[in-house]
């Protein structure tokens, strides 16, 4: 994974980081277009990372449509 941008994250959200990576490695597998990682927690504070391609949501949106996902 190559992280390309941190990207600004709201101190008092549940979003740790919010990051826009390449995933696999140069040449052979590393991916054309940029994803989001997102770093977060569920209802029980343990950590989730969330992969998207996803740009116009916010983190802290994006973080509550998968935290209350069933």
């Amino acid at each position: 994974m190559e992280v390309i941008a941190d990207l600004a994250v709201n101190s008092k959200s549940k979003v740790k980081k919010d990051q826009m990576v390449y995933l696999g490695k140069d040449g052979v597998t590393k991916m054309k277009h940029p994803l989001r990682l997102i770093t977060t927690e569920d209802t029980q504070g343990q950590p989730v990372v969330i992969v998207t391609n996803d740009f116009e949501l916010k983190a802290e949106e994006l973080s509550e449509i998968y935290r209350n996902r069933r």
